[in-house]
């Protein structure tokens, strides 16, 4: 069967495989697992991402696999969002990429301000200055 491309913006990647219901909380995989290449495999350990790269990584997988694995996974909330999604071939999963590059996963590294993801729990600015600059000890003595 023939091959799609797979775009996964997810930094950790994502392990796609077929479930049988089982005994109790846990299914039983069914055969073939494959695993999405995710956003930070795109670059090199500990290396930010470069200006102007996409932040989705391409994994090729077989039609038939993730025509079935889409539809048991379709309500997933990180495929309803385009974070993972299903291109023909590279040069359309190149241009889904870049219609879905301002799309977020939460999983972005924090900023250092302004972060709503960290709402009251950053420290007050003007401490955080003190402190750099040596002056929070002199004020302790």
């Amino acid at each position: 069967m023939p091959l799609v491309q797979i775009g996964c913006k997810l930094p950790h990647g994502l392990v796609l495989e077929h479930v049988t219901p089982g005994i109790g909380r846990n299914p039983a995989p069914a055969g073939q697992r494959v695993i999405l290449k995710g956003a930070n495999s795109l670059r090199p350990k500990g290396v930010r991402a470069s200006v102007g790269q996409l932040p989705y990584a391409v994994t090729a997988v077989d039609q038939g696999f993730w025509e079935k694995w889409l539809e048991a996974n379709k309500d997933l909330s990180f495929v309803k969002n385009g974070q993972v999604f299903v291109a023909k071939d590279e040069s359309a999963a190149k241009a889904i990429m870049r219609e879905r590059e301002k799309v977020e996963t939460g999983l972005e590294a924090l900023k250092q301000e302004g972060d709503p993801r960290v709402k009251g729990a950053m420290p007050d600015p003007e401490l955080m200055k003190r402190l750099r600059a040596g002056a929070g000890d002199s004020e302790a003595a």
